[in-house]
């Protein structure tokens, strides 16, 4: 089985989130098991990377109305990306569109979870903020939790 951790950001305030986690990540678990990478938003190439994988974990910063630093997980979240409308991702051309893109074209969809982090800012070329900053162990310690759990039943090769 082909799997990937997905980092969707951009150099711009907390949209970095998901990049600086993706390093640490794969600086816990340098394996072969798990291909890591980090997307540019917009997501418009991600029509065919997911199509690649069998299982993936997207890491994204969203607006989701909660307190910024806050995160959520959604696992088997397949069907949260095929409604109409949700607030899965802060992009223009984001995770759900590339999502119902790939259904649309008929491509092979992955297995899909989330780990969504609520933003607080995306200035331009601005540091990531310092609310978000101070979640970041706890983002981690989740995290970490979530790949080694999966690890054997879904990142595997």
């Amino acid at each position: 089985m082909k799997s990937a951790v997905l980092g969707i950001g951009s150099p711009h305030g907390d949209d970095q989130i998901a990049w600086l986690l993706v390093d640490k990540l794969q600086q816990q678990y340098p394996s072969s098991e798990i291909c890591w990478e980090k997307v540019a938003a917009p997501v418009t190439s991600l029509v065919n990377q997911i199509s690649v994988y069998d299982h993936i974990l997207v890491i994204d910063a969203a607006e989701m109305g909660m307190a910024p630093g806050d995160f959520v997980f959604m696992q088997d979240a397949a069907s949260s990306l095929e409604q109409e409308q949700t607030t899965v991702s802060s992009h223009a051309m984001g995770l759900q569109e590339s999502w119902q893109m790939a259904k649309a074209l008929g491509m092979k969809l992955p297995e899909i979870d989330l780990f969504l982090v609520q933003l607080e800012q995306c200035e331009p070329m601005a540091p990531i903020s310092e609310q978000l900053k101070s979640k970041i162990p706890d983002m981690l310690e989740t995290l970490e939790k979530i790949v080694s759990v999966h690890k054997t039943e879904v990142f595997s090769v």
